[in-house]
Protein backbone atom coordinates (compact mmCIF):
# COMPACT_ATOMS: atom_id res chain seq x y z
CA UNK A 1 0.00 0.00 0.00
CA UNK A 2 1.31 3.42 -0.96
CA UNK A 3 0.62 6.30 1.39
CA UNK A 4 1.20 9.95 0.54
CA UNK A 5 1.66 12.58 3.24
CA UNK A 6 -0.84 15.42 3.53
CA UNK A 7 -0.10 18.68 1.77
CA UNK A 8 1.30 21.32 4.09
CA UNK A 9 -1.23 23.80 5.45
CA UNK A 10 -1.32 27.01 3.42
CA UNK A 11 -3.19 30.27 2.87
CA UNK A 12 -3.00 32.75 -0.01
CA UNK A 13 -4.97 35.60 -1.52
CA UNK A 14 -6.54 34.48 -4.81
CA UNK A 15 -5.99 37.76 -6.63
CA UNK A 16 -3.06 40.04 -7.19
CA UNK A 17 -5.36 43.05 -7.72
CA UNK A 18 -5.46 45.78 -5.13
CA UNK A 19 -8.45 47.94 -6.08
CA UNK A 20 -12.11 47.44 -5.16
CA UNK A 21 -14.92 49.84 -5.98
CA UNK A 22 -16.46 51.40 -2.88
CA UNK A 23 -19.82 50.83 -4.60
CA UNK A 24 -19.14 47.13 -5.22
CA UNK A 25 -19.43 43.98 -3.12
CA UNK A 26 -16.00 44.35 -1.43
CA UNK A 27 -15.30 40.61 -1.57
CA UNK A 28 -11.71 39.38 -1.24
CA UNK A 29 -11.07 35.69 -2.10
CA UNK A 30 -8.68 33.67 0.07
CA UNK A 31 -7.58 30.11 -0.70
CA UNK A 32 -6.55 27.67 2.03
CA UNK A 33 -5.51 24.04 2.26
CA UNK A 34 -5.63 21.81 5.35
CA UNK A 35 -6.74 24.48 7.82
CA UNK A 36 -9.82 24.63 10.03
CA UNK A 37 -9.93 28.32 10.89
CA UNK A 38 -8.87 31.67 9.48
CA UNK A 39 -8.31 34.73 11.67
CA UNK A 40 -8.66 37.94 9.69
CA UNK A 41 -7.43 41.37 10.73
CA UNK A 42 -8.18 44.48 8.68
CA UNK A 43 -6.10 47.60 9.31
CA UNK A 44 -6.67 51.03 7.76
CA UNK A 45 -3.35 52.44 6.53
CA UNK A 46 -3.08 56.11 7.46
CA UNK A 47 -3.13 58.18 4.23
CA UNK A 48 0.08 60.00 5.12
CA UNK A 49 1.85 56.63 5.46
CA UNK A 50 0.85 55.04 2.12
CA UNK A 51 4.14 55.61 0.30
CA UNK A 52 6.22 54.38 3.22
CA UNK A 53 3.88 51.39 3.70
CA UNK A 54 4.18 50.43 0.02
CA UNK A 55 7.98 50.67 0.27
CA UNK A 56 8.09 48.45 3.36
CA UNK A 57 5.53 46.01 1.94
CA UNK A 58 7.61 45.51 -1.21
CA UNK A 59 10.77 44.90 0.79
CA UNK A 60 12.27 48.26 -0.19
CA UNK A 61 13.16 49.29 3.35
CA UNK A 62 16.53 47.90 4.45
CA UNK A 63 16.25 49.13 8.02
CA UNK A 64 13.00 47.53 9.09
CA UNK A 65 12.30 43.93 10.00
CA UNK A 66 8.73 43.86 11.32
CA UNK A 67 5.22 43.71 9.92
CA UNK A 68 4.84 46.24 7.06
CA UNK A 69 1.83 47.87 8.74
CA UNK A 70 3.35 48.27 12.23
CA UNK A 71 2.94 51.89 13.28
CA UNK A 72 1.41 52.91 9.97
CA UNK A 73 -2.18 51.83 10.49
CA UNK A 74 -4.88 51.01 13.01
CA UNK A 75 -7.09 47.92 13.34
CA UNK A 76 -10.65 48.47 12.10
CA UNK A 77 -11.87 44.91 12.56
CA UNK A 78 -11.09 41.29 13.34
CA UNK A 79 -13.05 38.13 12.64
CA UNK A 80 -12.63 34.36 12.62
CA UNK A 81 -13.91 32.17 9.81
CA UNK A 82 -14.49 28.44 10.17
CA UNK A 83 -13.20 26.48 7.18
CA UNK A 84 -14.90 23.21 6.27
CA UNK A 85 -12.85 21.20 3.82
CA UNK A 86 -11.72 17.76 2.91
CA UNK A 87 -8.03 17.00 3.47
CA UNK A 88 -5.62 18.25 0.79
CA UNK A 89 -8.25 20.20 -1.13
CA UNK A 90 -8.14 23.95 -1.63
CA UNK A 91 -11.08 25.90 -0.23
CA UNK A 92 -12.00 29.43 -1.24
CA UNK A 93 -13.29 31.71 1.51
CA UNK A 94 -14.75 35.06 0.53
CA UNK A 95 -13.87 37.84 2.97
CA UNK A 96 -16.58 40.51 2.94
CA UNK A 97 -14.93 43.81 3.81
CA UNK A 98 -18.36 45.32 4.54
CA UNK A 99 -18.22 43.29 7.79
CA UNK A 100 -15.10 45.21 8.83
CA UNK A 101 -15.72 48.71 7.48
CA UNK A 102 -18.43 50.93 8.90
CA UNK A 103 -20.42 53.62 7.06
CA UNK A 104 -18.43 54.80 4.04
CA UNK A 105 -15.78 52.29 3.05
CA UNK A 106 -12.89 54.10 1.44
CA UNK A 107 -9.15 54.06 1.92
CA UNK A 108 -6.21 51.68 1.91
CA UNK A 109 -6.45 48.55 4.06
CA UNK A 110 -3.93 45.89 4.97
CA UNK A 111 -5.80 42.57 5.20
CA UNK A 112 -3.96 39.85 7.14
CA UNK A 113 -5.13 36.24 7.30
CA UNK A 114 -3.62 33.80 9.82
CA UNK A 115 -4.49 30.09 9.88
CA UNK A 116 -4.95 27.89 12.93
CA UNK A 117 -1.63 26.28 11.89
CA UNK A 118 0.26 29.61 11.96
CA UNK A 119 0.57 30.45 8.24
CA UNK A 120 0.03 34.13 7.40
CA UNK A 121 -0.74 36.08 4.23
CA UNK A 122 -1.24 39.83 3.84
CA UNK A 123 -2.65 41.90 1.00
CA UNK A 124 -3.09 45.64 0.47
CA UNK A 125 -6.62 46.49 -0.68
CA UNK A 126 -7.52 50.01 -1.82
CA UNK A 127 -11.25 50.76 -1.64
CA UNK A 128 -12.19 53.68 -3.86
CA UNK A 129 -14.42 54.46 -6.79
CA UNK A 130 -11.94 56.73 -8.53
CA UNK A 131 -9.66 55.31 -11.18
CA UNK A 132 -6.99 57.70 -12.43
CA UNK A 133 -5.05 57.53 -15.67
CA UNK A 134 -2.37 59.89 -16.94
CA UNK A 135 -0.71 60.40 -20.29
CA UNK A 136 2.48 62.44 -20.66
CA UNK A 137 3.80 63.72 -23.96
CA UNK A 138 6.65 66.09 -24.69
CA UNK A 139 4.34 69.09 -24.38
CA UNK A 140 1.26 67.98 -22.42
CA UNK A 141 0.05 66.08 -19.41
CA UNK A 142 -3.48 64.72 -19.56
CA UNK A 143 -5.10 63.20 -16.47
CA UNK A 144 -8.60 61.74 -16.37
CA UNK A 145 -10.74 60.08 -13.74
CA UNK A 146 -13.37 57.38 -14.16
CA UNK A 147 -15.64 55.51 -11.77
CA UNK A 148 -14.25 52.03 -11.16
CA UNK A 149 -17.80 50.76 -10.68
CA UNK A 150 -19.54 52.24 -13.74
CA UNK A 151 -16.54 53.40 -15.86
CA UNK A 152 -18.33 56.77 -16.26
CA UNK A 153 -16.18 59.89 -16.40
CA UNK A 154 -15.89 61.81 -13.14
CA UNK A 155 -16.28 65.53 -13.58
CA UNK A 156 -15.07 68.38 -11.43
Amino acid sequence: MVSLPDCPASVAFRTSGNYLSSQGKLLVPVSSVNVRQLSVTVERVYPNNLVYFATRDSGGSRYYGGNPSDGLSHVVGQRRYAVVARPNQAVETMLDLHEFLQSTPAGAFNVTVTTDKGQTASHLVVVTDIGLAAKLSESDLVVWANSIHSLAAITG
